[in-house]
């Protein structure tokens, strides 16, 4: 391939979706190899391009943390909900239209990874 970093951000796409069905069948190791991969990716893209990328490394972390939670591993999962939950407060602080339900979407994965 010419531009392998040109399908780097849909290949984080794809992993997140994969790693939730994989989840959904019950495949959960397979799955949380999958919502990692997801989240290193997406953490290399936001390091290089913070602005555009940083809301796809939250929606992979708090795929990671569903993941997390799925195999009891729940102080692990309260990590990444953590992470995403900050990285959604400052997106939703800086442009509240385009990312309050990011925001809720985080409260309400944090909420339940507390319990």
């Amino acid at each position: 391939m010419g531009r392998p970093d040109a399908v780097r951000p849909a290949l984080a796409t794809a992993l997140n979706s994969f790693g939730n069905r994989l989840g959904a069948l019950g495949r959960r190791a397979e799955a949380m190899a999958a919502a990692r991969e997801a989240v290193e990716l997406s953490r290399q893209l936001a390091s290089a391009q913070p602005d555009t990328y940083r809301p796809g490394l939250a929606v992979s972390l708090n795929n990671l943390g569903n993941r997390l939670c799925d195999l009891g591993r729940g102080e692990e999962a309260l990590v990444a909900a953590e992470e995403a939950l900050e990285i959604n407060r400052v997106l939703a602080t800086a442009q509240p239209a385009a990312y309050r339900l990011a925001l809720a979407l985080s409260l309400n994965n944090l909420g339940i990874r507390s319990k």
